[in-house]
């Protein structure tokens, strides 16, 4: 049997090196359980990946000799590790096998054994976590235009399930349903209540959301998650319309237009925009050749 392990580095943890003796990296899946009446067995909704962790055991002994410089591991390179443990803030670690994660030190345990007079062992945990970057990155833009054409695209997949719409007749409950048909184009008229008609989409998106669970239907998953999307970008919209994140042009009018129709073919709301130009607020119609600013 050839000697892989051997040709592995060793583990590093904040620009140290340390020998290992065991090693453990596990993650897992999160799944939602659901139970189909009068079915065997169950559907798993899956919501995606918990965090990589990792686990070590290091032996921490005065003279080891393996590969590397591991001499005085316990007088001197004891106190480096736990003091580098005990820093809680993320930093590289490099695993043998899997290489470079940022991580959290999450667990620590030091077991002397009185057999082994030479040192103690110690067993380590690391969980994966996102870098600044990552943490820094900007959350996803959410637009007017973007909003309307998924509520398009939800009234498209409904179209194609004929049993749940029968379903939600069944319950008394078909209003949301052929409202949800005409909502893409309730609110591109509404102009200045756009704010309102967001509210009154996410409501549909969540009466829906609630029929499908009900209707314990896997094949209704992909439309349940639409309606959550929706929602939940609708909501994000209608309250919280001025985002620091959006990029900012300018943006020079070819024709007159009303204000409500610059800010819908901006994907923006007619408040955002008045907040980005105050000086239209005089004036509902918006001159041919005026210079305003949008998002980007």
């Amino acid at each position: 049997m050839p000697d892989l392990l051997k040709l592995l580095p060793n583990l590093t943890w904040r620009g140290i090196e340390y020998p290992v003796t065991s090693r453990d990296v596990t993650f897992s899946h999160e799944g939602a359980r659901h139970k189909i009446q009068y079915r065997e067995g169950e559907a798993i909704e899956q919501l995606g990946a918990q965090a990589i962790t990792l686990s070590y055991g290091i032996p921490m002994r005065e003279d080891l000799t393996l590969k590397g410089n591991f001499s005085q591991l316990f007088s001197k390179g004891l106190p480096i590790l736990f003091r580098d443990f005990r820093d809680r803030s993320p930093s590289t670690l490099i695993d043998p096998v899997y290489g470079e994660f940022n991580c959290i030190p999450t667990s620590f345990r030091d077991t002397t054994d009185a057999n082994k007079r030479d040192g103690t062992d110690l067993q380590v945990e690391f969980t994966v976590t996102l870098t600044n970057d990552e943490l820094d990155q900007a959350p996803e833009v959410t637009s007017l235009s973007g909003v309307i054409a998924e509520v398009r695209g939800v009234d498209a997949d409904l179209t194609l399930h004929h049993d749940f719409q029968q379903f939600v007749a069944s319950q008394g409950t078909t209003d949301f349903l052929s409202a949800i048909a005409g909502a893409a184009s309730q609110i591109s008229r509404q102009g200045e209540k756009v704010s309102a008609g967001l509210t009154d989409l996410a409501s549909k998106m969540d009466k829906l959301d609630r029929a499908v669970t009900k209707a314990e239907n896997p094949q209704l998953w992909g439309l349940q998650q639409s309606a959550r999307t929706v929602r939940d970008r609708a909501i994000k919209l209608a309250k919280h319309g001025s985002d620091p994140t959006q990029s900012i042009k300018n943006l020079t009018l070819n024709t007159s237009k009303t204000l409500a129709a610059v800010a819908a073919e901006s994907g923006m709301l007619l408040v955002d925009l008045l907040k980005l130009n105050p000086f239209l607020a005089k004036n509902p119609m918006v001159p041919k050749g005026a210079q305003i600013k949008v998002f980007g």
